[in-house]
């Protein structure tokens, strides 16, 4: 029984660099070219598409992202 909770330990130890993967977080508003205005219901993705939100009525976005090398919004 020992012997399991021991490797139950290990299994588990080595598990945890994969949970504390940093996290960066992207925020902003989304304004028209041409008259500045704040725009409400934007949809804002990154380039793949893989995550996104939307403005608020303010015009205010943020997400929360992987650590990567680069990124497109």
């Amino acid at each position: 029984m020992q012997r399991f909770f021991v490797l139950f330990f290990l299994l588990f130890a080595s598990l945890l660099p994969a949970f504390s993967q940093t996290r960066h977080t992207v925020s902003g508003y989304v304004r028209e070219q041409g008259s500045r205005e704040l725009l409400p219901g934007v949809n804002v993705y990154t380039a793949g598409g893989t995550i996104g939100t939307s403005t608020n009525q303010y015009g205010f976005f943020s997400l929360t992202l992987p650590e990567a090398d680069s990124l497109t919004l």
